[in-house]
């Protein structure tokens, strides 16, 4: 009986581990996550690129300075152009981010200038509409005339302001 039980139980442990070593192992879990591009190796990769932008840039450069060499008067302008389209391309790999958030930023700029050029438009019109009401004993066609085509909003709107230029 003793060796009977003695090897029920070494054949479970033997299934036990036949079991672990098949669902366990390398091929049941997945690759790691690839770490993602330092800044040495994106730039390495845009170099080695077989990109037509990069190549016409490099060709320009050399033409340019063989025109130089020649001396013609193309050939530093046509070197100082092609430096600048490719630092220009190296710029947005390398730095896009911060381009992108200089942009935005730029147009929200843009944006505040011209509310309030807007602004300052709408209360030169009031004002010189203030001054020919004030200049003018008859300003009754005017008051039918603004009050026939203005909407309530812009009333309210002409109010507001007529507040703030008192």
């Amino acid at each position: 009986m003793k060796d009977s039980m003695t090897w029920l139980c070494i054949g479970v442990l033997v299934l036990l581990a036949l079991a672990i070593c098949f669902v366990s192992g390398c091929a049941a879990t997945p690759p790691p996550d690839p770490l993602p591009d330092t800044a040495t190796k994106v730039l390495t990769k845009f170099v080695l690129a077989p990109d037509l932008f990069f190549t016409l840039t490099i060709v320009g450069i050399m033409a340019g300075v063989f025109a130089f060499l020649n001396g013609q008067k193309i050939g530093i302008p046509l070197i100082i152009t092609c430096f600048v389209g490719l630092c220009m391309k190296l710029a947005v790999v390398r730095f896009g981010f911060w381009i992108g958030l200089c942009g935005a930023l730029g147009s929200l700029g843009l944006l505040v200038y011209t509310i309030m050029m807007k602004d300052r438009a709408i209360k030169e019109v009031i004002q010189g509409v203030q001054l020919h009401r004030n200049a003018t004993i008859e300003h009754k066609d005017l008051d039918c005339r603004l009050g026939l085509t203005q909407s309530k909003s812009t009333k309210k709107l002409v109010e507001k302001v007529k507040k703030g230029i008192k």
